[in-house]
């Protein structure tokens, strides 16, 4: 039978990798990801109240019992993921994209 300090100590390893992966996710190919906080800061004059909150909002996760970041870098924001997450409407997706589209340069 498996200890309750062995599961934790399991699960304290695995946090470190999932750490670890981020982080090599980051400098792939030596190309940094834009957080989201990041591009908040860089369009912030830009941005309605109600898309930093769509973009900044929490949730519980109760696998690891605590309260989470939705959105973590900006290119992992999609429709679907956005439109899922409650209190994102379709207006809030669709400054979001126009914003995104401006800074692509399309």
């Amino acid at each position: 039978m498996i200890q309750k300090e062995e599961y934790l100590k399991a699960l304290e390893i695995v946090e470190q990798y999932h750490k670890q992966l981020e982080l090599q996710i980051v400098m792939h190919n030596g190309v940094k990801r834009e957080t989201v906080d990041e591009w908040i800061n860089r369009n912030e004059k830009r941005l309605t109240g109600r898309l930093i909150k769509c973009l900044t909002r929490d949730y519980f996760d109760r696998n690891k019992r605590e309260y989470v970041r939705s959105f973590n870098y900006i290119d992992e924001v999609n429709h679907r993921s956005f439109i899922k997450q409650r209190g994102n409407g379709l207006s809030s997706w669709i400054e979001l994209s126009e914003l995104l589209i401006e800074d692509s340069g399309a």
